[in-house]
């Protein structure tokens, strides 16, 4: 990429630039003056400008001469003596010509329109949106794909199934390969799983009011039966990415908000996913259950689809193995969420980020802590006990104890006393700092020290990144920003994890790709790959630093954007006038959660059957199963085909159930 720069001198500001000048327009009672600063020399020119109104009405003016030409650091002006009809925003339109040819700006970038297109304002009005001269500020946008699917069912309009770990855009559209009219599932107990249903009508035609109805799904052997209150629906909502993250992958709608079902409308020629979530009961027998969903408003008649969905014989424990520990602020969220119009109290709001975290077997940290100092401390604790139990009847991983407790020693005493009292010392922690720079590192320590003094119990966490990282043996738990894991610092980290001691990580605005990320305009695999990749670290946590980050005064649906610049950093729960709703990113992070159970179990078991001296071919078979090296060689190498990934986790289940079967536990 080559940049330009165009230095311009005498400017208050600029208006219009390109290779050859920067202008200033300016208008004033009646006079219109144009200030031209040259970045390279132009010969006598004469200038031929319009300026045209909102309502599409034009002034022509008169032809001017720009003296004997226009030279760097020197400037050139015009003016006009035009009356603006009354206040509002005006579009100033200007060709040049040199001995009567045209003169064209903007040669060596390429700019189409060759002349002066830009506006000014009269009587205080705001500048009002220019048209692009061409498509350029879109050329970057995703172009339309083809993917070959077998299609699901459909007359003219195409239907088919598509992976969670596929984002699908607006301009997709299929070549069929087959027929297949059934979605196949696999789950254990007590775990979710997500696919889509994608409708596309041809170009010059609408489906307009389609309804999704959903059956139970019935076990092919027994009598028994998944409700379809089980099976959740939902739309994807698109975002507009102008600015790609990292200044890497297209720009354009992206989709990530899961809006609730609603009979959907498909304009022709544009593809719209209909999101499925199917949650599989802690008690569900293990076998093939099998549900139709029937596809309404399409054809003359119901179109019939299928869910087969496999249970396995094992159950996702109801407290996860991943520890997590997502930011998270009731008030803000709160105050978002009456901004788009909720109208509910607080508490009820609050339930409704409670249920979304429990069903992604997230830990949030501003629901799952400890009372702040107060004057009565022990009453604030009493007051919290029946959270505490909510806290622990929803699996929750991480409870945060709050860090200005360490400026009262004898509240962060009574806190470590409750911590033990209630069992807690899992699962308690505090973060002492973020991110301290070198020079703060002898602070951080002593306040490290002085935590472990009256608060032996509750762990202090530090994140950390970057090759002068804050890393002291005496800290209970390191919190590494990915990166590091590339750099000389993964031996202390690696000898740690190795250890058994206690590692968490965290991305946020970084790392670009190709690492993984949870960054807006990422694809499904880049999300999700980063769970696989930290049970094969050892990493026993992750942290993320807020799930439902917006800027005051912006919107989140519409702008996700920071200087980084990425988008959707640290917003993972999008704000409605109905409360908080989830997205993509969200569900892929809970399959993610997920992902690490199953790792977990199968290394619980084969623990087990190594203890026990079992068969060697079986453990042999058994260790193949979680060898991870096809999928991730390492961190910036991995699989980005959700096929290759979903086969390994069936793998991984069906070698956890044999090792079930054989007794080892």
């Amino acid at each position: 990429t080559v940049y330009r720069l165009n230095h311009a001198r005498g400017l208050s500001r600029v208006d219009f630039a390109t290779d050859e000048l920067a202008a200033q327009i300016t208008y004033d009672n009646g006079r219109l003056e144009v200030l031209v600063a040259a970045v390279k020399a132009i010969p006598p020119a004469i200038i031929q400008a319009t300026v045209l109104g909102a309502n599409g009405e034009s002034w022509p003016l008169p032809a001017m001469r720009f003296g004997t030409g226009m030279a760097p650091g020197e400037l050139s002006r015009v003016a006009y003596d035009w009356e603006a009809p009354g206040a509002g925003s005006y579009e100033f339109l200007a060709q040049l010509a040199v001995d009567g040819a045209a003169f064209p700006l903007g040669q060596d970038t390429r700019s189409p329109h060759g002349g002066i297109d830009t506006q000014f304002t009269v009587g205080g009005a705001s500048p009002s949106p220019l048209e692009a001269w061409t498509d350029a500020p879109h050329a970057l946008d995703r172009g339309a794909r083809t993917l070959q699917r077998p299609l699901a069912g459909g007359g003219s309009a195409a239907l088919w199934f598509e992976s969670p770990l596929n984002k699908i855009f607006p301009t997709d559209r299929i070549e069929p390969t087959g027929r297949e009219n059934t979605v196949r599932l696999r789950s254990a107990r007590n775990g979710r799983e997500s696919f889509q249903l994608v409708l596309r009508a041809p170009a010059g035609e609408r489906l307009d009011n389609v309804d999704i109805r959903v059956q139970d799904l019935l076990h092919r052997e027994e009598d028994v039966r998944i409700p379809s209150a089980q099976v959740r629906k939902a739309l994807p909502s698109y975002h507009p990415v102008r600015i790609a993250s990292h200044f890497e992958g297209p720009t354009g709608l992206w989709p990530d908000a899961l809006r609730p079902f609603q009979p959907v409308s498909a304009p022709g020629g544009r593809a719209v996913p209909v999101w499925f979530t199917v949650h599989t009961p802690p008690d569900a027998p293990a076998g093939t259950y099998v549900g139709m969903v029937e596809a309404v408003g399409i054809e003359d008649s119901p179109i019939e689809l299928w869910i087969e969905l496999e249970v396995y014989d094992f159950t996702l424990p109801q407290r996860p193995a991943l520890v997590t520990d997502f930011g998270f602020d009731g008030d803000l969220a709160h105050a978002q969420a009456q901004a788009f119009g909720y109208q509910g109290s607080r508490d009820a709001l609050m339930a409704q980020f409670d249920r979304l975290a429990q069903e992604a077997r997230v830990t949030l940290r501003g629901r799952a802590a400890l009372p702040p100092e107060s004057a009565d401390y022990a009453a604030s604790l009493e007051a919290f006990r029946p959270r505490m139990a909510e806290i622990l009847e929803q699996g929750a991983t991480s409870v945060y104890v709050p860090r200005s407790l360490l400026d009262v020693p004898g509240q962060l005493e009574m806190a470590n006393a409750f911590v033990r009292e209630h069992g807690l010392e899992d699962l308690a922690f505090s973060q002492i700092a973020n991110e301290p720079p070198q020079p703060a590192w002898s602070r951080i320590f002593d306040d490290v020290r002085t935590w472990q003094e009256h608060a032996p119990d509750i762990p202090p966490m530090v994140t950390t990144q970057g090759l002068q990282a804050f890393l002291p043996e005496a800290l209970d738990i390191w919190s590494v920003h990915l990166q590091m894991l590339d750099t000389p610092n993964n031996r202390p980290i690696l000898e740690r994890t190795s250890e058994g001691g206690r590692v968490w990580w965290y991305v946020h605005h970084a790392p670009p790709r190709p690492y993984g990320n949870l960054l807006t305009d990422f694809q499904g695999m880049e999300h999700r790959i980063l769970f696989w990749q930290a049970w094969a670290l050892g990493m026993e946590g992750m942290h993320y630093w807020h799930v439902h980050h917006a800027p005051q005064g912006v919107n989140p649906w519409t702008n996700q954007l920071d200087i980084t610049p990425v988008n959707g950093d640290g917003l993972l729960l999008y704000p409605s006038p109905d409360g908080p709703l989830p997205s993509i990113r969200w569900e892929i992070v809970r399959d993610g959660i997920e992902d690490y159970d199953y790792l977990t179990i199968l290394s619980r078991r084969i623990r087990a059957l190594r203890e026990a001296g079992g068969s060697a071919t079986l453990l042999e078979e058994a260790e193949a199963a979680r060898n991870l090296q096809e999928l991730m060689p390492d961190l910036l190498r991995f699989s980005r085909d959700p096929a290759v990934l979903e086969a390994r986790r069936h793998e991984i289940a069906r070698m956890i159930e044999r090792l079930g079967e054989a007794g080892y536990e």
